[in-house]
């Protein structure tokens, strides 16, 4: 029989063992009571923990999961609150959208901000970059989709990034209209956009050439 305490170690190197777990969505509520004090003839009304939004019993975390499931993973509102109650948590479906609605001004407001920093940097780099789109009118192979492009605009110096739409188009009137609306350059706009033109009606751009598309030998 094997003794344990008579073996003896002879590998130098052990084998490696690995076992993946999955944790399911948890949910996990906790129950804070607020006070209020009375000191000198006065109230002082205790402080609730912060929220991502006033008077919400749903902090950070729960919208950043929502919001997740909802726009990265792509799941409608109706398939989020099935998930949610499959593993033990009702959601009703006016909360949910609640909810994703002031999420997204969140958003909204973070996005206007970061492009109008991206805006203001002098040196802004833009390019193109082909995705899917839902459309009404089907195609040849009965799918309603289509190809259409999102521009990138790039802060090189602030470090800013931000996507711009206009309905899939591939269109240099798109990236020009929106370089054309900046307000806070302070020299030329340098740009790796192939279309951009050196001329009279566009004396604020310098043209560069894209790296990805210079065949000259360095």
């Amino acid at each position: 029989d094997f003794d344990i305490n008579k073996a003896r170690l002879f590998t130098t190197v052990p084998r490696i063992c690995v076992r993946y777990e999955c944790i399911p969505m948890r949910f996990i509520k906790h129950v804070y009571k607020i006070h209020t004090y009375r000191q000198e003839g006065r109230l002082f009304e205790g402080k609730t923990p912060a929220s991502a939004f006033l008077n919400s019993s749903y902090d950070g975390s729960f919208i950043a999961g929502l919001m997740e499931l909802r726009y990265i993973q792509s799941l409608p509102v109706e398939r989020i609150i099935n998930y949610f109650e499959s593993h033990g948590f009702t959601l009703k479906k006016p909360t949910a959208h609640k909810l994703i609605e002031k999420a997204s001004d969140l958003f909204e407001n973070l996005y206007k901000c970061i492009r109008q920093t991206a805006l203001s940097d002098p040196y802004k780099a833009a390019d193109e970059t082909y995705y899917k789109i839902l459309v009404p009118e089907k195609n040849s192979k009965g799918k309603g989709v289509r190809k259409g492009y999102l521009w990138v605009v790039v802060g090189i110096n602030t470090r800013m990034i931000y996507l711009l739409y206009d309905d899939g188009s591939r269109s240099e009137r798109v990236i020009l209209n929106e370089l054309g609306s900046a307000r806070y350059h302070t020299n030329e706009w340098l740009l790796t956009l192939p279309e951009a033109r050196e001329d009279d009606a566009y004396p604020n751009i310098t043209r560069i050439p894209c790296l990805q598309h210079n065949k000259t030998e360095i």
